[in-house]
């Protein structure tokens, strides 16, 4: 069954300030050709499969889209009608940890913002399994968030309690939120190459777009959710938060966060 998250109907493109040189930037590094076959991870509305597509409109691609939410996948199925002239595109409502996909067959695995989705526990799991997935000569692509340890709690800490006071239980039980050093540690003990960030991209967090999108329009909670932000960041340093580049307007609180683009190659 699926959860409130789930079922949400939101561009995350616009939630996240996420804009076509980003997704030039990912397609790039991805290094997308003619005869391969992709497997899009957590592909949500398929955005990346969309990108994709756009920057290689007429290469023959096979183009797996897995996804846990069937609404997501859905509306996956209806923005990518019509767009694929030389692709062919198969759609799973599937976890990737319970994936029934063709092993040791995917070119390249393109995963944006889904490794923290996966509870703790199960993230080597997660490394496994890709690995598994991907042809020999394979590359994994990673869009992350690149936590350092010292501000990976904080970071923590503010999105389990924005999740709480949305109401997304699941996802705050759930949700972890791996440094770049446990990132790495994972790719590297499944059998990957060494984890390269190729790319750092700057992740602009502005606690009111989660206004509408995480409370509804509640104002409340997100005043909520901004005092909490402001009681942690009491507790940074004044190293950290010039690092972080941290202001209050008092309505909403702004910081500079940064996503790595990575790869790393089947061993």
């Amino acid at each position: 069954m699926e959860n409130v998250y789930h079922k949400r109907h939101v561009r995350f493109e616009n939630l996240l300030h996420l804009n076509a040189a980003m997704f030039d930037q990912l397609v790039h590094v991805a290094d997308v050709q003619s005869g391969m076959r992709l497997l899009d991870v957590g592909a949500g509305y398929g955005a990346v499969t969309r990108e994709v597509l756009l920057r290689h409109p007429n290469e023959v691609l096979e183009c797996h889209l897995l996804e846990i939410s069937r609404t997501q996948l859905d509306q996956a199925r209806e923005e990518l009608e019509g767009m694929a002239t030389g692709a062919t595109l198969h759609f799973y409502n599937r976890s990737i940890l319970a994936h029934g996909l063709p092993l040791g067959t995917y070119h390249r695995i393109i995963a944006k913002l889904v490794w923290h989705e996966i509870p703790q526990r199960d993230q080597y799991v997660l490394a496994q399994v890709l690995h598994r997935l991907l042809a020999p000569l394979g590359k994994l692509v990673l869009w992350q968030i690149a936590l350092s340890t010292d501000l990976a709690p904080f970071y923590r800490k503010i999105i389990r309690k924005k999740d709480e006071l949305a109401g997304f239980q699941e996802l705050a039980s759930n949700r972890y939120f791996p440094c770049e050093s446990e990132l790495a540690s994972h790719i590297r003990q499944a059998g990957f190459g060494d984890l390269d960030r190729r790319v750092t991209l700057p992740y602009h967090f502005d606690s009111n777009t989660r206004l509408e999108a995480d409370f509804g329009g509640d104002e409340f909670l997100l005043a909520q959710w901004n005092d909490f932000i402001r009681q942690e960041a009491s507790q940074l340093t004044e190293a950290q938060l010039q690092q972080l580049r941290y202001s209050d307007t008092g309505d909403s609180i702004h910081m500079l966060w940064c996503w790595g683009l990575y790869v790393a190659p089947k061993a």
